[in-house]
């Protein structure tokens, strides 16, 4: 399978990731809370432009 890769600077990109056996981890402060820091860290280090972001107990 070929990754798509585009250089246009207007693409968009939809991500998104299920828990493993859909546990509802993200119930807890403490998960939610290390999901947004890491997100933070993780656009110090890669720039990008985020729009939003959604976290629900089972997927994010």
């Amino acid at each position: 399978m070929k990754l798509f890769k585009s250089h246009d600077v207007n693409t968009f990109h939809y991500v998104t990731a299920v828990t493993f056996n859909r546990v509802p981890v993200f119930r807890s402060e403490t998960a939610r809370s290390f999901f947004i820091e890491t997100l933070a860290e993780t656009r110090n280090k890669h720039p990008f432009k985020l729009i939003g972001y959604v976290i629900m107990p089972d997927h994010i």
